[in-house]
């Protein structure tokens, strides 16, 4: 299922107070609702890019093949509230299933009167130039205070309203498979904590099997172990000294003192 997000690159429309611009708050929704999206099956997704135009836009998600084409906007013009845009054709096409899914959840948020899902036909992302089932979204008006006050303060949700919406529509309308996503959860390992114990390297078989015991199961192999080395028998006779390896020193310690007897055999 290819899903086209398009927030609005309107960088010019400005809202009151610290709002910005149409463009930033946009695309704030977006990256909730690609976010969201991304992680549930069977579900592709494309985005516009800030620098397009509107042919660019519909270039875009035309070639990209979009089943759903959703395009994310604030208003203006000194009304409130949200309103959704569709195809509205007088069919109950998918266009219109996926607006009453979203405005629904959308509409539920605003703090002001909302204004319905209306045809949008005559809209550039809604009209027969794109291939998808288009949806417009006005989530509120920006150049009203409480409608730009609840955007700034609402993206997250808002994001996921729409997401839900979607998903809504997707699994109840068209009854797809939409699930979340398995992710692999590794299994815990048992780490063996450090430990201490004499062992002597001139029983290196029996070493190598202490050892084993003690470190088959923690994936590092760094368990410290207190050993007695052979000091080399030039002064003193059957004396040794005290060290600390980790897994790895130590069989190479093992296999050096192997290699010594061999040579002294």
């Amino acid at each position: 299922m290819k899903i086209y997000i398009s927030p609005s690159v309107q960088d010019k429309n400005i809202g009151v107070g610290n709002y910005g611009t149409e463009e930033q708050r946009m695309n704030q929704i977006a990256d909730v609702v690609m976010r969201e999206l991304a992680k549930h099956k069977n579900i592709e997704l494309k985005r516009n890019q800030p620098n397009f135009g509107a042919n660019d836009i519909i270039r875009e998600s035309n070639n990209f093949n979009t089943d759903y084409h959703i395009a994310i906007h604030s208003n203006a013009g000194g009304g409130q509230g949200c309103e959704v845009y569709g195809y509205l054709d007088g069919t109950n096409n998918n266009s219109v299933k996926m607006c009453n899914r979203i405005y629904s959840k959308v509409s539920a948020l605003t703090p002001s009167k909302d204004r319905g899902i209306k045809d949008g036909r005559h809209l550039f992302e809604v009209g027969d130039q794109i291939i998808g089932a288009s949806t417009l979204i006005e989530v509120a008006f920006h150049d009203n205070w409480a409608d730009a006050t609840f955007i700034i303060e609402n993206i997250e949700k808002i994001g996921q309203a729409i997401v839900e919406g979607i998903l809504e529509h997707l699994t109840l309308d068209r009854g797809k498979d939409v699930s979340l996503i398995q992710t692999v959860v590794n299994k815990p390992v048992t780490v063996v904590k450090p430990v201490e114990k004499i062992v002597y390297v001139d029983k290196p078989v029996e070493v190598i099997k202490y050892v084993d015991k003690v470190v088959e199961k923690v994936v590092e192999k760094e368990v410290k172990i207190k050993v007695k080395v052979p000091v080399e028998k030039i002064v003193y006779q059957d004396k040794f000294i005290e060290k600390e390896f980790t897994f790895k020193e130590l069989i190479l310690e093992i296999l050096k003192y192997i290699k010594r007897l061999f040579k002294r055999a």
